[in-house]
Parts: structure tokens; C-alpha cells; sequence
């Protein structure tokens, strides 16, 4: 088979065979549609026991099935809830551990690497002194003055 060509043996089907498909589906006979219910009644039991309806053919109801996880694809549980989704740090966004365990951790306020998040570290804490010439408040010095992020 190799270097020849396969022959595809599945039917195609293009806008004019479907067209004539669907015609002959509305249109042609397929034999069930002329049934008289009464001879249909004469074969059934005159037991009116057996002639309950079950109810879940009266009114499709909700499913008593069990979640099924769109991670896993295992029942029981949601993928907000799976256990073999890996944990994302909601600090640096990267997923295999939580905030607590993250490798990244900085300080928020000046971006320097630090052992633990916080929002004032040893490299920024003597910045409330600091007047930003950019845009004249206290607090960061021009480096690292929100003004000029968003202007970026």
C-alpha cells in the first residue's frame, strides 16, 4: 500500500445529492405511516395496569447524574474541584503550586525579588521620603511612578 494512493470509499455528498436526498425523505413513502391504532390496541393486553406511562417518558427531567469534570473527564466532581488539576499561584500565575510555595515571590511594591510577598521590603522602605519628580508625589521615586506605566 505504501506510495498508492487509497481510494476513498465513503459516499460524497454535495448540495444537489443531499437535495434529492432530503426530497426523497419528505416526499416517498416509507411504509409505517398509515397504521390504524385501533389494530394496534386489539394485540395489546386489556390489563390497564400495563398501560402505565412512565414518567420519565411524560417530561424529560433534570439528570440525577453526577457532575462529570471537563479536567479529568471523571464523574463525581466538577474541575473547580478536581484533584488532578495542578494548582495555579494566584500571585504569579503559573501553575504546579500555590501563593505559599511560590518560587517568584517579590516585593509588590518595588518588583525586588524577596523570601516571602509584601508590600514594603529593605530595598523600599525608605521610600516615603522619596518625592517622584514625574509626577510630584510621595511614595516611589521616577523609576518605578505609575504615571509613567500608564503613559507607556
Amino acid at each position: 500500500m505504501k506510495g498508492k494512493e487509497k481510494v476513498c470509499k465513503k459516499r460524497r455528498y454535495s448540495l444537489s445529492t443531499l437535495r434529492a436526498e432530503m426530497e426523497k425523505f419528505y416526499n416517498e413513502s416509507w411504509g409505517g405511516e398509515n397504521f390504524n391504532h385501533r389494530e394496534i390496541q386489539k394485540n395489546m393486553s386489556r390489563d390497564k395496569s400495563l398501560w402505565v406511562i412512565d414518567p420519565k417518558d411524560r417530561m424529560p427531567g433534570l439528570s440525577r447524574r453526577k457532575p462529570t469534570c471537563n479536567y479529568c473527564n471523571r464523574t463525581g466532581h466538577r474541575d473547580d474541584t478536581c484533584r488532578y488539576k495542578p494548582p495555579v499561584c494566584h500571585m504569579c500565575g503559573y501553575t504546579g503550586h500555590y501563593e505559599t510555595r511560590c518560587p517568584r515571590k517579590i516585593c509588590v511594591n518595588c518588583g525586588s525579588p524577596n523570601h516571602m510577598y509584601t508590600t514594603m521590603c529593605r530595598n523600599c522602605s525608605n521610600w516615603n521620603n522619596v518625592r517622584c519628580p514625574e509626577c510630584g508625589q510621595t511614595g516611589h521615586p521616577a523609576s518605578h511612578c505609575p504615571d509613567l506605566a500608564t503613559l507607556s
